[in-house]
């Protein structure tokens, strides 16, 4: 068996070896100029409350608030040493995906770049982690592509769309990242068999146990989207390596060694993080709840074509994340053209090919068909709501279309305008569809959606991705998404400002004498977090810790608005009186008290930073400054 470049290496034709520099080269560059998509520099987190200018191309997104005032916060903060998360909740690496032990450190290998903030400038390492699963999706996924039988084209196009997708850019790129462990476990576990067959059986270990490492990532963060993106490419990897005689036993040790070695990594991890697994099991939210299949709205699986007209402002209904998608119109154009490639696929290739089209059919049942009730037995698909199929579905057809056009061959001229019919079609039913929710969706964008879509559809319909094709494909993908997110150069005020100044402060302060500092903003959890302050308030990712709660709730009386996970925790400070919380939304937790409780609670809180003036006996003032636009002030807590 001939064995495929290794990306790992700059050899092969000229085109492999391009396909390995030209993405490490536009990842150095922006990691060196310090450019990020994230949204943090929303005018809530500035110093003065305006639009930043010169540090941001764009402007940010409000609705990606989990995104600049989450996980950007908590990672910013794990670099500068902290722990990312409220001590009301269950400590947890896994659900952060924030390596602190050496188990997780196994698992989390990408996020161990973060590890190096004690020596390295902390704007260059967010940049890195950020764009590096671009970078592994740019390496990977063309090659495995190919090694699946797509052809160098048309395995291109299909990164480009994955990465180009609507639902990528309105969330943050997060499902590129199952994107890229999934093609980079994928993708070493296919050159662990080919060095196998070779006799090279070092290297067929260490690409075994590193492809299973990566792929055992998959269960981490937000496992739904592991399970609708990268279970599909694995089922299509593994089936690929034992469906065929030749090289079948190189396989399936292959395959053997990277189960066991993810399993046991995996395993070592969910053990380290047993108490926050328990915890996020038994909560109210979001529990381990169970999804049968919904009718969901056209527009959520066929109107990303006409997603660009999501970017001017909110949407009447639902959030612009909530109606985002893949291209999910590759679905139509795959099963079209299925027929006309079978016959001349290879055993492994129908293997790959089918198992991504049948994977296709599945979640787009699912998401598009009411299950009723006998929907929540279906195991693994119970586990995945509606909604986050219909956002993901086009990934898995974006590769399937892939695979199956590039060896489409001898399709006639009429199956060709009926296959581009059906996906104009669909997407001007899906776009027209858009505008019962996005109003600026006209007539006009309606038609010229449809119209490129079926242009680049009855192109593509003749097995060949020719440049013109291509390049409006993409050009058309890149005009939807190329105003969602904003290019941020450094830090902005959350590191580089007067108020991150003081919060850098209050750090220094409890790592040398210990205690809690607590909050009644959102916008001052972030800048406090992002700065390693010590917080009560913030954010219990995972579960509830029943301990800490007793402080505050020694009666459990409001147990179920507590017991929550990834909840943002907000305080509010007022007279004395009995604490009083409660969760006006399932991911939010509100606490109402004095800072007298507060102290006398054993939680050990030393300070409170808020926009408001305290009259509390136990506040003393000790220091403001600007956050928000608004006079901030510091208080320090003790006994009244």
């Amino acid at each position: 068996m001939s064995a495929a470049p290794s990306p790992w290496r700059v050899r092969g034709s000229l085109a492999d070896r391009l396909e390995v520099v030209l993405p490490l080269v536009a990842y150095a560059v922006v990691v060196l100029s310090r450019a990020t998509t994230s949204s943090l520099g929303y005018p809530t987190l500035r110093e003065n409350g305006d639009w930043p200018t010169a540090s941001i191309w764009g402007k940010p997104q409000f609705i990606r608030m989990d995104e600049y005032a989450t996980y950007t916060p908590v990672e910013l903060g794990y670099l500068a040493g902290a722990r990312s998360a409220s001590p009301l909740g269950e400590a947890s690496d896994l659900f952060d995906r924030l390596p602190r032990s050496p188990s997780t450190s196994l698992l989390l290998l990408d996020s161990d770049l973060l590890r190096l903030g004690a020596w390295l400038p902390h704007d260059l390492l967010f940049a890195a982690h950020l764009a590096l699963p671009v970078l592994l999706t740019l390496w990977c996924l063309p090659p495995l592509l190919r090694r699946l039988g797509a052809d160098r084209p048309f395995s291109w196009l299909a990164t480009a769309l994955c990465l180009l997708a609507p639902s990528a850019a309105w969330w943050s790129f997060l499902p590129i990242r199952d994107v890229a462990a999934a093609a980079c476990g994928g993708w070493l576990l296919l050159l662990g068999r080919d060095r196998w067959s070779e006799g090279a059986r070092y290297r067929a270990v260490g690409a075994g146990v590193l492809g299973g490492v990566v792929l055992a990532n998959l269960a981490t963060g937000y496992p739904i989207w592991g399970l609708t993106i990268g279970l599909p490419v694995t089922a299509a990897v593994v089936l690929t390596m034992v469906v065929e005689r030749e090289g079948r036993r190189a396989g399936v040790l292959v395959l053997g060694i990277g189960a066991v070695a993810g399993a046991m990594v995996l395993g070592a991890g969910m053990l380290s993080d047993l108490d926050a697994f328990r915890a996020q099991v038994g909560t109210v939210y979001p529990g381990s709840r169970r999804s049968s299949g919904g009718g969901l709205g056209v527009f959520q699986l066929f109107g990303a074509p006409g997603l660009v007209a999501a970017v001017p402002g909110p949407p009447t209904a639902l959030n612009q994340s909530e109606i985002s998608s893949a291209y999910t119109v590759t679905a139509v154009l795959a099963f079209a053209l299925a027929p006309f490639a079978w016959r001349r696929m290879t055993g492994s290739e129908r293997a790959a090919g089918g198992t991504l089209l049948v994977a296709t059919g599945l979640l787009l049942a699912w998401a598009a068909v009411d299950w009723g009730p006998s929907g929540t037995l279906l195991p693994v698909l119970n586990l995945v709501p509606p909604a986050r199929a219909a956002q993901t579905v086009g990934f898995v057809s974006t590769l399937a279309v892939g695979l199956v056009a590039s060896k489409a061959r001898g399709v006639s001229t009429p199956w060709r305008l009926f296959s581009a019919l059906a996906c104009a079609a669909i997407t001007v039913w899906g776009v027209a569809d858009l505008g019962n929710v996005l109003p600026r969706v006209g007539v006009t964008a309606v038609l010229t959606a449809g119209l490129v879509v079926g242009l680049i559809a009855f192109r593509l319909s003749s097995g060949r991705a020719d440049p013109v094709s291509t390049a409006a494909a993409i050009s058309g993908a890149a005009l939807v998404v190329v105003f969602v997110n904003p290019v941020q150069f450094g830090l902005g005020d959350l590191r580089e400002s007067a108020a991150a100044g003081m919060a850098q402060g209050l750090a220094r302060t409890r790592a040398t004498t210990g205690g809690l500092v607590v909050s009644d903003t959102p916008s001052l959890d972030a800048l406090l977090t992002a700065n390693g302050v010590p917080l009560l308030s913030g954010f219990q990712t995972a579960g509830p810790s029943r301990a800490a709660w007793a402080q505050l709730d020694p009666d459990g009386r409001y147990v179920n608005e507590w017991n929550r996970g990834v909840s943002r925790l907000q305080f509010s400070f007022r007279g004395a009186g009995d604490t009083v919380v409660s969760s006006p939304l399932p991911d939010s937790i509100r606490i109402l008290t004095d800072p007298c409780r507060l102290v006398s609670s054993g939680l050990d809180v030393r300070q409170a930073v808020t926009s408001q003036t305290l009259t509390s006996a136990c506040a003393t003032l000790s220091g403001r400054f600007t956050w928000d636009g608004r006079v901030t002030y510091v208080y320090d807590l003790h006994p009244g």
